[in-house]
């Protein structure tokens, strides 16, 4: 319970104590973090289609 007369961070309340910079680099890290979650769950569950490829090469580089 908060004393009449104090704030918030003078009573001891964990709620607004954490400064703006730590929140910011948390904030960060954890969008970098489901960046790199979604990386690796799209190079581990979708698979390329192989097909098969033909490149036309002139006879002009064929024949030096």
């Amino acid at each position: 319970m908060v004393a009449v007369g104090r704030s918030r961070r003078q009573a001891g309340i964990a709620g607004e104590a954490m400064p703006s910079l730590i929140r910011f680099i948390v904030i960060l890290a954890l969008i970098g973090g489901a960046g790199y979650a979604a990386m690796v769950a799209l190079a581990i569950f979708v698979e390329p289609t192989p097909r098969e490829m033909s490149v036309r090469i002139p006879s002009d580089r064929m024949n030096p």
